[in-house]
């Protein structure tokens, strides 16, 4: 009688796994609600990158998930109902060798997964998180210590396998505003490095980092050869040729007002 007893619990228990297995669904990031998702510039994409191209990471190329940018949070209600997350991530080839970001996977307060810093040009890391009991999920991306410049990060194949219900994205979480310092003017403002290096071979990917009111037109005087501006995103790309130390005028404007302020551009090739 033991023996059945035994017997009968241990399929019992398969068939009750079975069947929840059976009635899981999977269901995408890029079907929940990106509104919610919050990052440091930008607009977050489903199935593409942050500036609308094609996911891409290492040379791979992926159909679905989520193109962001550091500081990034997306936090997400699974109700306790979900049985796993899973995922590749890593930093956009927009960007070639540059930018540099560390995804985290965070439930209910506690961190189950952290990819360590990934920079541009690596392959994906593979993403497999149990969610059992967990009611609150946040997707994480930090800028790995540094400035956000380039940190172009993407969530692909990223995939919620639920028992019951389904994943819902959450509003941002807003702490009181305490008024430390006086408000944002809305007249542009250029901030951030005023010198980038360039390495030698390495394709130029900056982006001029303005507040103030939008829009924003840029404009750069004295680009050096190879490089050029795109006015209404600020971005300067291109590869540089000419070494030595490039002192250029960076400009943004509004209706409001222009701000200028100089960049020193400082290319010196290996073993110099």
């Amino acid at each position: 009688m033991k023996t059945n007893a035994v017997t009968i619990a241990v399929i019992t228990f398969v068939w009750l796994g079975a069947a929840r297995l059976a009635r899981a669904e999977t269901y995408g990031i890029e079907t929940l609600d990106l509104n919610y998702v919050e990052q440091g510039w930008g607009s977050p994409h489903a199935n593409q990158s942050v500036e609308g191209h094609g996911l891409s990471i290492g040379g791979r190329q992926f159909e679905h998930g989520l193109g962001t940018h550091a500081q990034g949070t997306f936090r997400i209600s699974l109700g306790g109902k979900a049985e796993r997350f899973t995922a590749l991530v890593g930093v956009d080839d927009e960007v070639g060798k540059s930018g540099s970001v560390e995804f985290k996977v965070v439930g209910d307060g506690k961190t189950l997964w952290e990819s360590g810093v990934m920079r541009g040009g690596e392959q994906a890391k593979e993403v497999a998180v149990e969610l059992r009991g967990i009611k609150e999920l946040s997707l994480i991306v930090t800028d790995a210590g540094d400035d956000y410049n380039m940190d172009h990060a993407d969530w692909t194949d990223a995939r919620f396998v639920m028992a019951e219900g389904k994943p819902e994205a959450l509003v941002p979480a807003r702490e009181p505003a305490l008024v430390l310092t006086p408000k944002a003017s809305p007249r542009p403002r250029i901030n951030g490095p005023k010198v980038f290096g360039v390495r030698p071979g390495a394709p130029v990917l900056f982006a001029i980092p303005a507040s103030g009111q939008a829009p924003m037109k840029y404009s750069a005087r004295k680009l050096p050869a190879g490089l050029s501006l795109d006015p209404n995103t600020g971005r300067i790309t291109g590869t540089l040729t000419q070494r030595g130390t490039h002192v250029v005028t960076l400009s943004a404007q509004n209706s409001l007002g222009k701000a200028e302020r100089a960049l020193k551009i400082v290319f010196t090739p290996h073993g110099q």
